[in-house]
């Protein structure tokens, strides 16, 4: 929280004026909400440290996805289905704010979103593994089908930005 206070405060001082002030500050409470829907809770075993052996290192690495698009046998249980489908529209939507939002506050290249995408999905899945290898807690699924859903959200949000600067630039009169 002081950082975001921090970086509004610089940004105010800057004169950027009030729109982008005001989507900085949105910004930095969606950046806030996402760390916490994904990281936290953060549970601690009873147990901890001494859960963190090399079995349980094991058995966590064991439950990582590698895999893209790995379902397993979703289609012959129905709820398993909509829950695959509920994950896949979760991790779009989650990442579609910021795919918005960092293309308002920096004005990024088309190549470099690709790359921001990736880092997007790398980090949030990442971060998931290093606690699940840190504190020998499993509550996340590290899927790498994940990191590709995240990035798409955020190359989505990208394309939402730029055919809305497109659609708002056509429909000014005189332009």
């Amino acid at each position: 929280m002081g950082v975001m206070i921090l970086v509004i405060l610089i940004v105010r001082l800057r004169s950027r004026g009030r729109a982008y002030l005001l989507v900085l500050t949105l910004f930095c409470l969606y950046v806030m909400a996402v760390i916490d829907v994904v990281f936290f809770p953060i549970p601690l075993p009873g147990n901890w440290p001494e859960n963190l052996t090399w079995r349980e290192t094991m058995q966590a690495l064991s439950q990582v996805n590698l895999i893209p698009f790995n379902y397993g046998s979703l289609f012959l249980y129905p709820d398993s289905l909509f829950t695959a489908l509920r994950d896949v529209a979760a991790n779009i939507v989650l990442t579609i704010p910021f795919g918005w939002g960092i293309s308002y506050l920096t004005k990024l290249q088309g190549k470099r979103i690709i790359w921001l995408a990736l880092a997007t999905g790398l980090f949030l899945e990442g971060t998931q593994l290093m606690m699940k290898l840190i504190l020998g807690v499993f509550i996340h699924a590290v899927d790498i089908s994940d990191v590709i859903w995240n990035g798409l959200g955020v190359v989505m949000g990208f394309g939402l930005y730029h055919a809305g600067c497109k659609l708002f630039k056509k429909a000014k009169p005189g332009v």
